[in-house]
Parts: structure tokens; sequence; C-alpha cells
């Protein structure tokens, strides 16, 4: 069936009605191929929430209603204050499965990145901080996302600072502790679930995935936040991973007009977004530490530029004394009072709908705030006479000191080489090395079938940026005679992950 045809059931005979005698419809908030999602209120509680419903038709598809419950059950049992709540679940007479979530104010990433343009870094980061934290507790609890994106975040300004939630668990992996599958018989042969363009290639090529996919997706985003576009241009998972394995990252400061950012930065998105997993960070702990490390040292007003023609947030708001509010909030969660039944004044709700289903805000003022003048006479200035004083100096920026390690990126004509330190494998090209500064020189060994072996050496004691190495492999007249038919018809030799990709997708 095609989305098409799901989506001209409007669900309009529900409003007003009373699903299972407890949740009274007030309106459609979000409709897409899979299903809508309602506004809805709680009657035993007298609680607005979002009611997702799957449309009648794939309810009784087994694999859409087994998949549609198990995103309800999963996302109910993880309680972090970054992740959505989900409160009950259930089935109409009618035959179609819901269920019933928080109401929330703010916007998703999506939205808010194609209204204001790019973020500074500062603001990117403190994002990217709270999906992480949230990822990493899902991961703990043996939980992929598989379908991380901006669309499924959504975001609320609460005293000057932003505050996240994660939701559409849709695509949902559950792996156990032997690493199996919970997944393969809720996947036709041959489909490939998520949105191209955050896919990482292992998804895209229907390999085994594991949190290191969920990190790629994270790193994409960033990469959106900063740049206002993703990396990849990708309609479908072929191209995306032709485009991955074929092309370096895009450098993000050539789409940051008047805010450039470090250049420690383009290294650490070549390692977030490496096509090898294994060249990746391996959890979200060294994906942040790699992150800050990479904004070490860099003055505030570079981490807080916003690029030509982009918004900057609103100012922190301040109390009825003039003194600014705290911002130092530490939970990575949305406070109490952005929950849509809270007492906070907001100029919007919106909910965020995932599957496909996106977001739809909800336009309403529920406050205003008066500002109060002081009428007490002010004394007039008086005036000083005095020597000219001198200003004092204006401080230069501390240049910091050389990094313990010194990032060296291996490129090679063609990709695909391994590079060793002596006979330790330290990855593939394009690959993105972290070299101790204290060994001073090594000499990096470039191997690949059928092309001779070249050695580089790299001075690491003087190193004073990242170090660029591009090397251009000649043929080996040895193996000239004996072709290696396994890698025929793939760019470079290197055979696409998964194999065969030229698969549909569902998104």
């Amino acid at each position: 069936m095609s989305p098409e045809h799901v989506c001209k059931n409007p669900f309009q005979n529900l409003i007003g009605t009373t699903i299972d005698g407890r949740y009274a419809v007030k309106g459609i908030l979000g409709q897409g191929g899979m299903g809508v999602v309602f506004q809805a209120t709680q009657t035993s509680m007298n609680r607005d929430v979002a009611l997702k419903m799957l449309h009648p038709t794939l309810s009784s598809t087994p694999q859409f209603a087994e998949r549609f419950r198990r995103e309800a059950e999963v996302v109910s049992r993880l309680k972090h204050p970054s992740i959505i709540s989900i409160f009950d679940f259930g089935q109409t007479p009618q035959g179609a499965f819901y269920y019933t979530m928080e109401l929330l104010e703010g916007e998703n990433l999506k939205s808010l990145v194609k209204r204001d343009g790019p973020m500074s870094v500062t603001r990117a980061v403190n994002i990217i901080e709270q999906v992480g934290e949230a990822l990493a507790y899902a991961h703990s609890q043996g939980i992929l996302h598989r379908d991380m994106k901006p669309h499924n975040v959504m975001c609320a300004r609460f005293h000057g600072r932003d505050h996240v939630k994660v939701l559409d668990f849709g695509l949902v992996k559950m792996v156990d502790e032997e690493g199996g599958d919970e997944d393969h018989h809720l996947t036709t042969t041959g489909q490939i679930l998520g949105t191209p363009a955050y896919m990482s290639p292992e998804q895209a090529g229907g390999d085994p995935l594991d949190a290191r996919s969920d990190l790629y997706s994270l790193g994409v985003v960033l990469y959106y936040l900063l740049a206002g576009s993703t990396p990849f241009k990708a309609s479908s998972a072929h191209k995306l991973l032709q485009q991955a394995m074929m092309n370096e990252v895009p450098s993000v400061a050539t789409r940051r007009k008047g805010a450039p950012i470090p250049g420690e930065l383009e290294i650490f998105f070549r390692r977030a977004l490496a096509f090898d997993k294994e060249n990746r960070p391996n959890d979200i702990e060294s994906f942040l530490a790699e992150l800050h490390t990479s904004l070490a040292g860099v003055a505030p007003a570079v981490l807080d530029a916003v690029p030509e023609g982009a918004v900057a947030p609103a100012p922190e708001a301040r109390t009825s004394t003039g003194m600014r509010r705290p911002t130092g909030h530490t939970g990575a969660g949305m406070p109490a009072e952005l929950s849509a039944h809270g007492a906070q004044p907001s100029t919007s709700k919106a909910l965020l709908i995932g599957g496909g289903v996106g977001l739809l805000a909800v336009a309403g003022m529920v406050g205003a705030f008066f500002a109060m003048k002081d009428k007490a006479p002010q004394p007039e200035p008086i005036a000083l006479v005095g020597p000219r004083q001198t200003p004092p100096p204006v401080p230069q920026p501390q240049v910091p000191p050389p990094s313990a390690n010194v990032s060296v990126h291996v490129v090679s004509e063609p990709a695909g080489a391994q590079v060793f330190d002596g006979a330790t494998l330290l990855g593939t090209t394009p690959a993105n090395l972290l070299l101790p500064r204290a060994r001073s020189a090594v000499n990096l060994i470039v191997k690949h079938d059928g092309f001779l072996p070249q050695t580089q050496g790299v001075d690491l004691a003087g190193a004073t940026q990242p170090v660029e190495l591009t090397l251009k492999l000649a043929a080996d007249p040895a193996a000239a005679a004996k072709p290696d038919d396994k890698s025929k018809g793939h760019p470079g030799g290197k055979k696409p992950i998964g194999g065969k990709v030229d698969v549909p997708i569902f998104e």
C-alpha cells in the first residue's frame, strides 16, 4: 500500500468523539503516511495529551502493528528527562492501535534551523550534549534509536537556555546481550528503514548496527545545526552510501559565512562521520570528549558567533528586579514548567510527532509579561572633573599550549588503504588518527592490495596544526597479472557495506 492511499483518510470523524471512554479528541495536530496524531484530553485527569494512532489498515498488518506496539512499550520504559514520556497504549473498537504521550512546547530542530538559520557553536554543542545523554541512556538499556535526525528532537527555550526532548523511537531496535537482533522478523527482506541523509553507511547498506550508528546520525545532526544542511545530499540509501564512501566530509566553515569555526572541529567531523565505524568514537562519552577537545582553547567570541543571515536566540529572561535569572541548570531534560499543562507563559505550543508525521504548531498566547517602570524622581548626574583616565590595555588572547596528541588525516588514492604504525593497524583511508606528540616522529606505512606499500614520516614534535597527508599509491606490477574480481564494479576497489545496496526505502 502506498503512503498516498493511507493519507486519504483524514480521521476527521474522530474529532469530537471519546476514544475508549477516556480520551476526548480535540483536533488533528499532524498526519503522515502511517497514521495521525491528535490533541486529546484525558478525561479522568483533565490532562491534555498527544494521541498517536496507527492507520486501521496498517493495524491489521502484523509487522506494522508489532512495531507500533513495541515503540510504545520500549519508550514507556525509558525514564530520562530528555526522552518523551509515553502514558498509555490501546486499541479502538475499529481496530486501530494508539498510544498517548506528553504534549510538549517548543519546536523541532529542523523547524528551528529552517527558520533561524545555523546556530552558534556554543548553542549547537549544548543541544547535542543533551541529545547525547538521552542516547547514552537508551544505549545503556540495550536500545538503538535508528532514526536520529533534527525532526525527532524537540527544543524549547527556558530562561535563556535550550532544553530538548528526543522522541520517535518508531524504528527502535533491541539488541540483547549476546548481540542478537529482535528486529529481523519486523523488516521485510530488502527494506532499509530510516531517513537517508542521516543514516550511517552501515544502516544504508543493511548491515548489523551498534551504538556507533546512532552516533554517526548524531554527528550529522550537529553538522546540520552548524551548517544549515546535511554533509551529503541523498534521496536514497544507495546514493548516500556512494557519497559517504567516495567523498570527504565537506567543510562546515564554507557554509558559515561570517562565523568561522576552529579547524580541530573539522577534524572531529571527519572522525564522527567516518565511513568505517571502526574509525569513529565508540560511545557517547568518547564522542563528547573528542568534541570538547576540538574546542579547547577557542575564544568565546568564536564559539558564540552566529553566521550572517542567522537569528541569534532571545536573551536571558530577567526578574522584576532586573537581575538575571540563573542559567546554570544542570539537568539535561526539560523543566516541568514547560509541560503543556504547566504554569509558565509561552508564545506557542507544538507537538513533536514522529514516524513520518512531522510537527504542527498550535498558535496562541497563554500569558503576557508586563514591565513596570519605577516613576520615582531620579537625581541629576554630577559631573566629575579630573585627569583623563587611561583605559586599561585590551587583554590579548592566550595561545594554548600544544595538545598532547597530534591529529593526522591520511588520504590515499585509491581510498581504502590500510595505515600501519609498524605492525599495528591504525585505520583505513581516509583515516583520522590521533598520535601522541611525545613520540616526536613516526613512520606510517600505507598498504593497499594491488599497489606498492608507501612509507610516510610525520614530525609530531614540531606539528603546530592538523597534519594532512595525501598519498598517491603506485600500482604493483606483480599484481597486474592477478586481477581481483571481488571488487569489480566498486570505485576504489572497496565494496560497499552490505553488498547489494540498490534497495527500496521505507521512511
